[in-house]
C-alpha cells in the first residue's frame, strides 16, 4: 500500500532545507573575485536612493565620455571645416545615441551592475572600466563646487579589483595592480600606507596580511608612512571577498572618498553636515 501523501506542513519543512529547487533572489549576482567597480556606503534606510544616485552619477560620466569620444572620432577628418555649433551637435547626437528611447542608458553605462553583498548600508556597482578616473572626477567636483552630488551617499570608493579574501589572493591582486601606479617598479620612491577595513570577516589575520603586503618586493623602495602617505593601498574585506585599490591622495585630498568630508575639508566655513567618522590609516576597522 503506497504511503499517504505528505502534509502541507511536511512539504514546507522539506522545502526549508532543500530549497525546492529554486534559485535565490540574487543567485549569480553575489559579489565575487575579478570584478572592478564602486563601493557605496550610506545609512541603511537610504540604500535605494544612494544606489540610484551612484548609478546616475557614474552613468552620466560614462555617457559623456563615450559621446565625446564618438564626436571626436566623427569630426577628426574634417575638423577644419566644422563650426563650434557643428561639433556641439555631433556630441549631442552621440550622447542621444547612447540612450534608449525610454531615456535609460545603453552601451557602456548600461553595464553598471549591482552585486549583492547582504551588508546593511553597503553596496557594490560593478563596471566594465576602471572606476578610478570616474570617481576622482566626482570627488574633484565636490572640492571645487562645495556641493556633494548626493544627500545620502557617504563614501563612493573606487575598487580596482576584487579577489578572494585570503593573504595569498590579496597579495597577488596587489602585485597585478602595481604597474602604472606611483608604486610601480622604476617610479621615484614615495610614501605609502595600508588601509584595512573588515565587514563580517574575522578569520583573516590582520597583522599577517599587512606584513605580507609590506614584504612585497616592489614596495621595498618606498617608505611606510602611517600619518601622511602619498599613496594608500586600500583593502576592503567583505565576508569572503576583498576589494583592492591603490589610490593617491586617499586620506589627505579625497578624505577616504567620503563625499561630505571632501566638501567640509574644501569649504570649512560652510555649515557642518552629518559625516562618517574617520579611522586612522593602516588601522583595522571592524564593521558588522
Amino acid at each position: 500500500m503506497p504511503p499517504p501523501p505528505a502534509s502541507g506542513s511536511a512539504k514546507r519543512r522539506k522545502n526549508q532545507y532543500v530549497g525546492n529547487g529554486k534559485r535565490g533572489k540574487y543567485a549569480g549576482l553575489a559579489l565575487k573575485p575579478n570584478l572592478q567597480g564602486c563601493l557605496i556606503t550610506c545609512s541603511p534606510m537610504h540604500e535605494g536612493k544612494a544606489l540610484a544616485d551612484a548609478r546616475n552619477l557614474l552613468a552620466e560620466l560614462i555617457d559623456s565620455a563615450t559621446a565625446a569620444e564618438a564626436a571626436s572620432s566623427s569630426t577628426t577628418a574634417d575638423s577644419d571645416t566644422l563650426t563650434v555649433e557643428d561639433e556641439l551637435k555631433a556630441e549631442l547626437d552621440a550622447l542621444q545615441a547612447s540612450r534608449r528611447p525610454d531615456g535609460k542608458p545603453s552601451g557602456p553605462a548600461a553595464s553598471l551592475q549591482q552585486m549583492h553583498i547582504d551588508v546593511k548600508g553597503v553596496m557594490f556597482l560593478a563596471l566594465e572600466q576602471d572606476p578610478t578616473p570616474l570617481v576622482i572626477k566626482i570627488a574633484e567636483q565636490c572640492r571645487t563646487t562645495g556641493v556633494a552630488p548626493s544627500r545620502v551617499i557617504e563614501r563612493l570608493l573606487p575598487v580596482q579589483r576584487t579577489c578572494e579574501a585570503s593573504i595569498e589572493a590579496i597579495s597577488a591582486c596587489l602585485k597585478s595592480l602595481l604597474p602604472n601606479t606611483p608604486l610601480a617598479v622604476g617610479q621615484p620612491p614615495t610614501t605609502y600606507a595600508i588601509d584595512l577595513k573588515r565587514r563580517f570577516n574575522q578569520k583573516l589575520d590582520r597583522d599577517a596580511l599587512i606584513h605580507a603586503l609590506a614584504a612585497i618586493e616592489e614596495l621595498q623602495p618606498h617608505k611606510a608612512d602611517l600619518t601622511t602617505p602619498s599613496v594608500t593601498v586600500v583593502i576592503e574585506l567583505i565576508k569572503h571577498v576583498a576589494g583592492v585599490s591603490i589610490l593617491a591622495g586617499y586620506r589627505s585630498t579625497f578624505r577616504r572618498y567620503n563625499l561630505r568630508e571632501i566638501v567640509k575639508a574644501s569649504f570649512p566655513d560652510q555649515p557642518a553636515k552629518q559625516q562618517e567618522p574617520e579611522a586612522p590609516i593602516a588601522a583595522d576597522e571592524d564593521a558588522s
